[in-house]
Order: structure tokens, then sequence, then C-alpha cells
């Protein structure tokens, strides 16, 4: 329904009303008490109009809205939710074997380029062994030949010399160079000789030894470039396997518990048919019992008419009468207090001062009717309402309710004019345990 909130009362204003109070716990209680309320424009009066709903469904909508199929559909339904749902469990095994696989094999070819630039970096040496030992034997030769030249110069003069002393004795001299088998020394040739010994055949074992060399350090650079890619092949081997066997057990599994998973989806089909049916009936009963409430109305429609043209009339008058009331108390910065101002009969603010008009006199509060057009009809939701609108207005910060059970009942019997229903709401709806705090000072209690 539409509802018309007066201003909120200004800074000002609370702080004398209130010297102690908290002006923003002021506005956050209009703003939780008053729907729709807007608290930057607390200083207007607000109109805020029924929520706007659209036309309520008829019950063949609400029906043809609700779907029933038979046994064999049902069961074929859950063994396409079965497949579909077997799909995509395949896809994702799938995807996680193909990752193991691009996995093992980035992880194979890392391996594989290691060992290639291994290989590589290694394959120089080759070269650096085979350089190292020629400049050995080049080195042996070298100094092969030279010592054999200052072995050859001494012992020429060493036999020189021999001779001249046994040519002073008259001895014979020494003779050199042979040949193979006379008496005597070697000559010059003993430095071939001597040079090719200690040289050339040393020299020639050593490009030998280098050469051998050469071949070990190739072979174990070849080694070392088979066995990175061979051990980066046996990996990849192993990774694929183990992919293979997981995506196979699977598989395996998934088609194993396929079956119990479209009995599962049955089964849930199954309950859902079931609450429609349960859906369907409920309808038609309540269908039933709202034909059978129209055709049993007492009232015409002229009654009924002329009834609600009353009931529109009175409510006019109490709105003007509260609209009225309402400016009178807005400039005075007050908020009307409606439940307890029809209790007793003319407007008065939430502290329970009476509005006045012009000539000083309280604004009378009109007599409204129901749409019976005889008397007031209390009902429960609307006694109830009032009770917990009570409720609110004397409940403390801290949670302690302002005021007593038998002020409750009174309260709400003069409004309603039904003590016993009273008296139902208020135990239904009063805090059990709750404790008064001395005698129902708060606000809006009735004097």
């Amino acid at each position: 329904m539409a509802r018309t909130y007066a201003p909120a009362m200004s800074r000002q204003a609370f702080k004398i009303a209130r010297p102690k109070g908290s002006y923003d716990a002021y506005i956050s209680y209009l703003t939780r008490n008053r729907p729709g309320w807007k608290p930057p424009q607390a200083a207007r009066t607000q109109h805020v109009g029924p929520p706007m709903r659209g036309p309520l469904p008829s019950y063949e909508s609400m029906l043809r809205g609700l779907t029933f199929e038979s046994p064999a559909q049902l069961e074929a339904r859950a063994n396409r939710m079965a497949a579909q749902q077997a799909k995509y469990s395949q896809q994702m095994i799938g995807q996680d074997y193909k990752t193991a696989a691009d996995e093992a094999m980035r992880r194979m070819r890392a391996f594989q380029v290691a060992g290639n630039q291994a290989a590589a970096m290694n394959a120089s040496l080759i070269g650096q062994v085979g350089s190292q030992y020629q400049a050995g034997a080049d080195q042996l030769n070298a100094m092969a030949a030279g010592g054999a030249g200052m072995i050859a110069g001494a012992t020429q003069a060493d036999v020189s010399a021999a001779n001249q002393a046994l040519g002073n004795v008259g001895a014979p001299a020494l003779s050199i160079g042979g040949p193979v088998g006379a008496p005597g020394i070697a000559g010059d040739t003993q430095a071939g000789v001597e040079s090719y010994r200690g040289g050339t055949l040393p020299a020639g074992a050593m490009q030998t030894e280098g050469g051998y060399a050469q071949a070990g350090m190739a072979g174990q650079i070849s080694s070392q470039n088979l066995r990175a890619t061979q051990e980066a092949q046996a990996a990849y081997m192993q990774a694929m396997g183990d992919a293979n066997r997981a995506r196979a057990s699977a598989v395996k599994e998934l088609a194993m518990g396929r079956p119990s998973e479209a009995a599962k989806f049955l089964l849930q089909l199954q309950d859902s048919q079931r609450q429609q049916y349960a859906l369907a009936m409920s309808m038609l009963e309540g269908r039933r019992g709202t034909t059978q409430e129209k055709f049993g109305r007492n009232v015409t429609r002229r009654e009924q008419g002329r009834a609600d043209k009353e009931l529109t009339m009175k409510q006019r008058e109490l709105n003007a009468s509260l609209a009225q009331a309402r400016n009178t108390a807005a400039m005075q910065g007050r908020e009307i207090d409606e439940a307890r101002s029809i209790a007793l009969g003319h407007w008065v603010d939430k502290m329970g001062r009476p509005v006045l008009n012009a000539k000083g006199k309280p604004i009378s509060v009109p007599k409204t009717v129901t749409t019976s057009g005889t008397k007031a009809t209390p009902t429960p939701q609307a006694m109830a309402a009032s009770a917990s609108d009570w409720l609110n207005d004397h409940t403390s910060r801290t949670g302690q309710v302002l005021g007593t059970k038998r002020q409750l009942i009174s309260y709400l019997t003069a409004i309603y004019k039904n003590a016993k229903l009273a008296k139902q709401i208020a135990e239904s709806v009063f805090p059990s345990g709750a404790k008064a705090s001395g005698g129902g000072g708060g606000l809006g209690a009735q004097p």
C-alpha cells in the first residue's frame, strides 16, 4: 500500500527533544521502520507508492508449465544425461592424457638438446688433444737433433785429444767410423743413430698415442651424446606408459560406473516427476476451493460495491485528517503515531502530545469501516502487526522491553475492541522471559 512519511526532526530539534540522544541512531531507526524511506531526503515529506506487481498467472498457465513424461521417456532422458556426463568425463580424461604426453615430449627434447650442446662443446677438445701430442713430438725431434749434434762434437774433441796423447808416446791412433765390427769408436753417423733413438722413435710413439687419445675422446663424446638421447627416450617411453595406464584405468572406471550414474539420474527424474504431480494436485485443489468460495458468498455485487464506496469515502476522510495532522506536526518537527492516535480518537505524536488545529483543539480521527460496511472487524494479521509496532517502539537499544504485557493488551483492545483476541495476540508476540523496566514509560505507552 502507499505510504506517506512525515519529515524527520532536524538535528537541532532532536537535541532539544532528547539532549542525550544520538541523531544518527534516530535516523537509523526511521530507516529500519519506514520501508522505502530515503534518509538523504529526511527533511521532506516522502510519498512511497505501492510496489509494482504484474498480473498473477492463471491455474491453466501454471499447469501448462509443468511437464509429465512416461517411464520410457524418463529412462531415455536418464540415459542421455548419463551419456552426456560420460562424454564430459572422457574429454577430461583425454585432456589429462594430452597434458601428460606433451610434458613427456618437452622433457625428452630438453634432455636431447642438453646432450647435443654438451657434445658440441666437447667436440673441440679432439683437435686440441691431437695438436698437443704433435707439439710434444716436434719438441722431442728438435731436442734429439740438438742433443745428438752436441754429443757428436764432444766425442770428436775427446777423440782428437786422445789421439794426440797416443801419438806422443808412439801408440797407434783410435779408429773412427767403422766399418761395423772393426775396432774403434763410432763417428759422425752415431749422432744420427742417437737422434733416431732419442727423437724420431719417441716422437712417433707420441704421435701414435695422440691418435689413440683423439679416438678415445671422440668415443667418449659420442657415448655422452648417445647416453643423453637414450636416457631422454627411455624417460619419454616410461612417462607415456604411465599416461596410457592412467587413461585406460580412468576409462574402465568410467565405463563401470555409467549404469549407476544412469540409475541415479533416473531416480532424480522420478522424484521430480512425483513432485510435479503433487504440485499439480495441490493447484487443482486450490482452484476447486476458490471456485467453491466464490459460489458460497452471500454478498451480492451491488452490496459489495456500496460497502466499497462507503469505505473509500471514509478512507478519504481519514487521509484528509491525517494529512492535516501531519502538516501541523511537520511544522513543529514531530512525527504522527497512527496506531496510538486511532486508539485515543485524536492525532498525537510519538511522544503522546496531541496535535492541535488552528483553533487550539485536538484534531479528531474519523472512524473507519471495513468492506463489510457495518463495523470494524479485527483480523489477527492486523492485530499482530500493531503488536509488533508497539514492541518496536517499546524496546531499548539493549533489547529490553519498556512495557508490560498488560499494557500491550490494553493498547490492542483500545484499537480493535476485542479483548479476547488482543490477549491471544499479546501472549503469542510478547517475548518470553522479557522483563519490563519500570511500569512501561516508553514511547507510545497508554496513559
